[in-house]
């Protein structure tokens, strides 16, 4: 099987999600390659879960953000690939694992902001668009607010489920919530009021 594309490194992204790819810098300092055994065994955990064909198409392993770290146990990376779904461009996020000096996943089978289209493949579908998420948040009740509405995707993970969903927020001066609207089947779930400041 072949290796995920990487992008040139002099290409810039603007991502709708970001988490920080500098989160384990501290103890991941030396920022060098890692040997492709090690990236393709990596690549085999999130295939497992999404399938070759859509892992082929919509995941980018990203060299420049890979590092590497000697622990008591031996070598261990922290690897990085850019996950955008076809025709789905509010779909987009970077996608991290921790792996041994073999490739295999220190957190076991769990890949945040990998779902489980293998299991699930209602998981992969993304058929809730922004408006559609605008109109599903209104209909759950989610209050007006004294601004425009702001809106992002971003992986959720809670005891009952995970997933992407639209994250629709409103703010009233002082306290702010959100809808989470699911964005494969719609569901609304509205999150509790929160003291914000902007």
């Amino acid at each position: 099987m072949r290796l995920s594309r990487s992008l040139p490194m002099a290409v810039g992204i603007v991502l709708f999600l970001i988490p920080s790819c500098t989160e384990y810098d501290s103890r991941y300092p030396k920022q060098l390659p890692a040997p492709p055994s090690v990236i393709s065994n990596a690549e085999q955990a999130i295939i497992a879960k999404v399938g070759e064909e859509f892992f082929e198409l919509n995941f980018t392993y990203l060299p420049d953000q890979s590092r590497i770290r000697t622990a008591s146990e031996g070598e261990e990376y922290y690897l990085v690939w850019h996950f955008r779904v076809f025709g789905k461009p509010y779909i987009e996020n970077l996608v991290s694992m921790r792996v041994d000096a073999e490739g295999k996943n220190l957190r076991g089978d769990i890949i945040s902001g990998v779902p489980d289209c293998v299991a699930d493949p209602g998981a992969c579908e993304f058929a809730v668009d922004r408006q559609q998420a605008i109109e599903l948040a209104k209909k759950a009740g989610l209050d007006k607010g004294i601004r425009p509405w702001t809106s992002r995707v971003e992986w959720r993970s809670t005891r009952e489920k995970q997933g992407y969903v639209w994250a629709i927020n409103s703010w009233d001066g002082t306290m702010g919530r959100n809808a989470y609207v699911d964005i494969n089947d719609g569901s609304v779930e509205l999150g509790p009021y929160e003291m914000i400041s902007f």
